[in-house]
């Protein structure tokens, strides 16, 4: 307590440790960063994302201890668009969405080629899918070009550009009558 020719008197001072912010633009942001999820074309598995989150020194940090995981859907196979928000939690705060698709699946219907004799019954108008997966089906109906003379008409299958999982080209087909 005395030092020479003083006699000096020691208060306290005060520690203060704050939380630490995961949002880029909040004050207390110290450089965490969370990684970004890709979009997922529709394949009929799941893709749920698991984000990375590390602190400036590129240390992970612990789920369920420094952040907890939501995602605004329980469907990760289907076509959609989910939403993934990281909260900080324990020594973090604040919170940080991410966004991810999952894309529809390119698929074909094309309408098979069929003939007949000028006068008989028209045969049965049918199609072949391909790009499905599984046990996928996409729905479709099938016309013809009116006309019974000899010659050539257009089988044309048509049904929603996009069905479900998948975006669907549709190719036509021929009707030749002899």
């Amino acid at each position: 307590e005395i030092q020479g020719n003083y006699t000096v008197t020691y208060n306290p001072g005060t520690l203060t440790i704050t939380v630490q912010s995961i949002v880029p633009d909040d004050p207390s942001y110290r450089g965490v960063t969370v990684d970004d999820p890709r979009d997922h074309e529709y394949d009929a598995q799941e893709h749920k994302w698991t984000p990375t989150v590390t602190d400036k020194e590129g240390n992970k940090l612990t789920e369920g201890t420094d952040y907890k995981v939501s995602y605004d859907t329980d469907n990760f196979v289907d076509v959609k668009t989910i939403t993934v928000t990281i909260t900080g939690e324990g020594s973090y705060s604040g919170s940080v969405t991410r966004i991810y698709r999952i894309t529809p699946k390119p698929a074909t219907v094309t309408a098979d080629d069929k003939s007949k004799v000028y006068g008989d019954v028209d045969p049965e108008l049918t199609a072949t899918d391909s790009g499905l997966l599984g046990t996928d089906k996409v729905t479709y109906t099938l016309g013809r070009e009116t006309g019974e003379k000899e010659g050539t008409y257009a089988i044309t299958p048509s049904g929603e550009e996009i069905q479900g999982n998948y975006t669907v080209t549709y190719n036509p087909g021929t009707l030749t009558i002899t």
